[in-house]
């Protein structure tokens, strides 16, 4: 087993390429056989590295100025959980790269760590309120 040192290190590692928008060095954190479910719709998980990879490449398709702030860890053997404050320009339609807009994401990260790489990762936030920051005239 891992120290708990260890698993916070790879979160820490993994967070650091999120801000960075760096599809390959989130992807390097994951094991091949990894399961990425984003709890805002648990029923259809992304299974294995190519189906994270196109989940990541459309995600960060839509953000710009990435800025994340890891605001709490919790670390065991083989098990982190992190709670992040995720700032953003958000580029897709109908907001654009020269009238993009600002948003703020909230996410609770839990993951399951197995011979130094993320296994199973999931990810809690609230959809209804990005939703809500999308809408055209809302400031």
């Amino acid at each position: 087993m891992a120290s708990p040192a260890s698993t916070e290190a790879v979160f820490h590692t993994q967070m650091a390429a999120y801000a960075a928008c760096d599809v390959e060095g989130l992807l390097a954190s994951f094991s091949e056989d990894c399961v990425l479910t984003d709890m805002a719709d648990p029923a259809n998980p992304f299974i294995g590295k190519d189906a994270v990879r196109g989940f990541l490449v459309g995600y960060f398709a839509t953000l710009r100025n990435v800025e994340v702030d890891v605001t709490h860890v919790a670390a065991g053997e083989d098990l982190v959980i992190g709670e992040l404050d995720v700032t953003a320009d958000y580029v897709d339609a109908p907001f654009t790269e020269e009238k993009p807009r600002a948003v703020r994401l909230r996410y609770c990260v839990a993951e399951e760590i197995r011979d130094g790489h993320v296994a199973r990762e999931r990810f809690y936030w609230d959809s209804g309120d990005f939703a809500r920051q999308l809408t055209v005239g809302a400031e």
